[in-house]
């Protein structure tokens, strides 16, 4: 069995990377300190929540809809944050779900500490990678489409993190499945413990790996 992925996806990776590398840039002397929330998201009107994820990474949330609704969970794409969801949250409240939008870690006014320091190292979730052979991190003959969907390519295709960033698809999994465990769940009706999850862009691809 073959593996299709987009060629633009590893391209999205990589020019995401490199943003995240310039904004991670870490000042030696200067302790990293999470972005202030205002109390209300000013797009939506909603109250802005923190999720302390995993007791010191804080995690700006939004919630709406009735507490026995179908709870789904909304994971914005590349460059946003929850607030990119800003009339999809009211409109699925409307239709009687609770919805629910996280800023991922690294975006909008959750905490993004310097790439490299070991406070982010600590939640790579690619720390499995970090000292596996090329054997383990590197998929062989991979079948990749084009944007086009005309032309397949076979190529290798190496599973960390082009510049070795936290910031990445296996560590937003494991944060959309600790908030889905820890936030959704226990603040939806017991009669509602399957979440959906809405997603776009780099959301979409964390949120598949976090139901593998």
């Amino acid at each position: 069995m073959t593996t299709t992925i987009p060629s633009f996806a590893r391209r999205t990776l990589v020019s995401f990377a490199m943003i995240c590398s310039f904004l991670s840039i870490q000042v030696h002397g200067f302790s990293y300190t999470p972005p202030k929330v205002p109390p209300i998201s000013v797009a939506t009107g909603l109250k802005n929540q923190i999720y302390q994820w995993r007791g010191t990474q804080q995690i700006r949330y939004q919630v709406d809809g009735p507490l026995d609704g179908k709870p789904v969970v909304l994971v914005h794409g590349l460059f946003v944050n929850s607030d990119h969801w800003r009339k999809t949250i009211k409109a699925l409240a409307k239709e009687g779900y609770r919805a629910f939008a996280l800023d991922l870690w690294g975006c909008g006014y959750s905490a993004c500490p310097p790439r490299d320091s070991e406070e982010a190292q600590a939640f790579n979730g690619e720390a499995r990678f970090l000292d596996a052979d090329d054997d383990t991190i590197i998929l062989k003959n991979i079948e990749l489409g084009t944007a086009s969907g005309k032309k397949v390519r076979i190529r290798n295709v190496e599973l960390k993190h082009p510049l070795g960033s936290p910031y990445n698809f296996y560590t937003w999994s494991e944060l959309i499945n600790d908030f889905c465990r820890d936030v959704v769940v226990p603040h939806s009706s017991p009669n509602e413990q399957e979440v959906t999850l809405v997603c776009n862009s780099i959301g979409t691809m964390s949120s598949l790996q976090a139901v593998i």
